[in-house]
């Protein structure tokens, strides 16, 4: 079994990974992928340990991605409003860089979670 300290790592590393591909193709990328490294920074833990600990509680794992999908929302909006703080982008590409960015990560998480 891995420490939780290893496995949040990689889990933020996955995370931070896949965003800064999407990030790639934007204009500005420098600005883009430093925000959102911080935002990775603050939300990605924050979310895994929350599953980790709703995984103590409960082996459904239905519950679990349930959860995890409505933790997505929230990082959503959370990412979406720190974006829009730091980089003074307009809403609207803010919450769709946000939206590209929590999904692809968030799908690849299940793809790989899967697979080990």
């Amino acid at each position: 079994m891995k420490s939780v300290i290893l496995y949040l790592t990689e889990c933020l590393l996955l995370t931070c990974t896949i965003e800064a591909i999407v990030c790639l193709f934007l204009k500005n990328k420098g600005k883009w992928l430093g925000a959102g490294l911080i935002c990775n920074i603050i939300t990605n833990p924050a979310i895994n340990i929350i599953l980790l600990i709703a995984g103590i509680f409960t082996e459904k794992l239905w519950l679990i991605y349930l959860l995890g999908i409505i933790l997505e929302i929230a990082v959503l909006f959370a990412e979406t409003a720190l974006y829009k703080l730091i980089l003074k982008e307009s809403f609207r590409k803010c919450i769709a860089v946000s939206a590209m960015c929590n999904t692809l990560s968030f799908l690849s998480g299940i793809i790989i979670s899967v697979f080990i």
